[in-house]
């Protein structure tokens, strides 16, 4: 019964192994990422995962007029991710929410002093948002506020 018992033990271990998530990260993986906007090399390109923007930024040709202000150098890309760079025209009259001050932070729509005072707390906090959408994190600041300022906000 005893070498029964290890019989067993030993097969589900080995099946464990083989069929778990792990399986197999020691071979490269690569992703694809879709490129759009104000460059000269617009498209899909392979990357090594993990990858950054940081990695990403080497293989493109930017425009003259391109903006990379809404760009986290830090953010880790996902397979098939599309990163859309915006023009500096596009930019014009947004805020930053890494730099702003809490005046400024009050002209976003639905952004009133106790807000704008926790988003400058999150960020003191966290060393400054890495994405966008990180603004959610922020007390008072749901997905239907999000949305109405997102166009009016970068990094």
């Amino acid at each position: 019964m005893g070498k029964l018992l290890i019989f067993f033990i030993v097969l589900l271990v080995s099946f464990w192994i083989q069929w778990h998530p792990w399986h197999g990260l020691d071979e490269p993986r690569t992703i694809t990422v879709e490129v759009r906007g104000e460059i000269e090399n617009p498209g899909l390109f392979v990357l090594e995962a993990p990858a950054t923007v940081a990695v990403l930024m080497d293989q493109l040709e930017f425009k003259e007029n391109a903006s990379l202000d809404r760009l986290s150098f830090q953010q880790v890309l996902m397979d098939q991710e599309i990163l859309i760079i915006p023009s500096k025209a596009e930019m014009e009259g947004t805020i930053s929410i890494n730099s702003a001050t809490l005046e400024e932070l009050m002209k976003l729509p639905g952004i009133g002093e106790v807000t704008a005072q926790r988003i400058l707390d999150y960020r003191s906090e966290h060393g400054g948002f890495k994405r966008l959408e990180e603004l959610m994190e922020v007390p008072g600041i749901k997905e239907a506020k999000y949305a109405k300022i997102k166009d009016q906000i970068r990094l």
